[in-house]
């Protein structure tokens, strides 16, 4: 498994640095020869953005939502083959809050983006 496997996307670390998320994590994003690439974060002065792994996203993930009508649900992360045959991550509060991805990291991204831009998660 490559490093990219294991790094959120070029698009959603973009999308949670815009949001104000704290860019500290072990790898960045960086662009390198017109191409982006990700580095070890200690071996770099300026970078693009913080490419979180699915560990990283796990530290900063709420493990309990309650929503404004007041279910609560706990996080889970599950693996699945979908209906195309892929591999596929769900990431849920429940049953009712849920993002679907091919990578883990992506799946959890979502989820913490989505959190973010409804207010249910606030940003320290």
């Amino acid at each position: 498994m490559n490093l990219e496997d294991q790094c959120v996307s070029l698009e959603y670390a973009k999308k949670l640095k815009e949001l104000g998320l704290k860019q500290e994590c072990h790898f960045s994003w960086v662009n390198i020869n017109d191409g982006y690439k990700i580095w070890p974060s200690h071996m770099l002065n300026n970078h693009v953005c913080s490419a979180f792994t699915a560990s990283e996203l796990g530290e900063i993930q709420a493990t309990e939502f309650i929503s404004k009508e007041g279910w609560k649900g706990d996080f889970n992360i599950t693996k699945f083959i979908d209906k195309n045959n892929q591999m596929t991550w769900c990431c849920s509060y429940g049953h009712a809050r849920a993002s679907f991805d091919s990578k883990l990291c992506d799946a959890m991204a979502k989820m913490l983006i989505r959190d973010i831009e409804e207010g249910n998660f606030k940003i320290e």
